[in-house]
């Protein structure tokens, strides 16, 4: 496969060696896209000083990288530069969640190779699509521009909360994941000590009402361990 887009350069920070040649390999092998790796963010903010790099990734999972420190180098000088950032646990993600990351830019590791790289691929146009595109959940076409759902066979529309649109796009970011409930009301509610779990169930419930057939048969929005995910 050939260069892809505008992303020209990456950056991988990462205490892992071997991790950071053999993921900067399969990039190479498979976007035909350069890949520099470092060990720690101090030595990648020496490098955005002298070069130019288009995408960040980075593993906060080792107590060498700091995902506050990353975040800042995403916003280095007068640069917007998009990342990826490799997470293990829910603390990590709730971790992320709190610096100001959006669920979407979280790949949970293990990951699968396939899906990173079209991450990658799309990585350019991913907000402009997060903002117009039409979203397939359920027999539903998901708008969150237009805070609704549109049912496919009868076209009959669903209007949606503006917390009731951000937990779908959370969900919906996050695959066929579940999604704690700590990082649900962290992304939806921010941190506010205020805001209970029994806040986002009432919220769940509200949704289940407009979007399931049967709303004690939950068969789009599923409760799992710990959290809540889509059925797509």
């Amino acid at each position: 496969m050939g260069q892809t887009g505008a992303i020209e350069r990456i950056l991988l920070v990462a205490e892992d060696v071997s991790f950071r040649q053999s993921l900067a390999e399969q990039i190479m092998a498979h976007l035909g896209i350069e890949t520099v790796g470092v060990s720690r963010v101090p030595d990648a903010k020496a490098l955005f000083e002298e070069q130019k790099f288009d995408l960040i990734l980075a593993d906060i999972t080792f107590p060498e990288v700091d995902g506050g420190d990353v975040y800042k180098l995403m916003r280095f000088g007068s640069l917007q530069i998009p990342a990826i950032i490799f997470v293990e646990t829910d603390a990590d993600i709730e971790t992320a969640l709190s610096l100001g990351f959006g669920p979407e830019q979280c790949a949970t590791k293990p990951f699968r190779l396939g899906l990173l790289l079209a991450r990658i691929s799309s990585l350019a146009n991913e907000q402009d699509l997060m903002e117009h595109s039409v979203m397939t959940i359920g027999q539903y076409s998901f708008q969150p521009e237009n805070k609704c759902l549109v049912h496919d066979a009868t076209g009959t529309e669903i209007r949606l909360t503006e917390k009731e649109t951000s937990i779908l796009e959370t969900l919906y970011l996050f695959e066929d994941q579940v999604v704690s409930r700590n990082v649900l009301l962290d992304k939806v509610w921010g941190y506010k000590g205020n805001v209970a779990t029994h806040t986002l169930a009432t919220h769940i419930y509200r949704l289940r009402q407009k979007i399931e057939s049967v709303p004690s048969q939950s068969e789009i929005l599923i409760t799992g361990q710990g959290g809540y995910k889509l059925r797509r």
